[in-house]
């Protein structure tokens, strides 16, 4: 599992996660940082995003 992602509706197009610190909608393949939390991968639009992830996960992840 991925983290938090959007189907693609069509082919070709980018695979978009939402940033689960700022709600920011970041494209996989180009997010500024990534971390692995219990099994799944998030994606961030900036490391400041990863790094308050990083501190407090459980604040970000209970929300799913």
């Amino acid at each position: 599992m991925r983290g938090v992602r959007f189907s693609d509706a069509f082919r070709g197009r980018e695979a978009m996660a939402k940033d689960p610190v700022c709600g920011m909608m970041v494209d996989e393949k180009r997010a500024a940082a990534t971390a692995v939390y219990q099994g799944t991968t998030y994606y961030f639009c900036a490391q400041m995003c990863k790094r308050a992830f990083e501190q407090t996960p459980e604040k970000y992840t209970a929300k799913r």
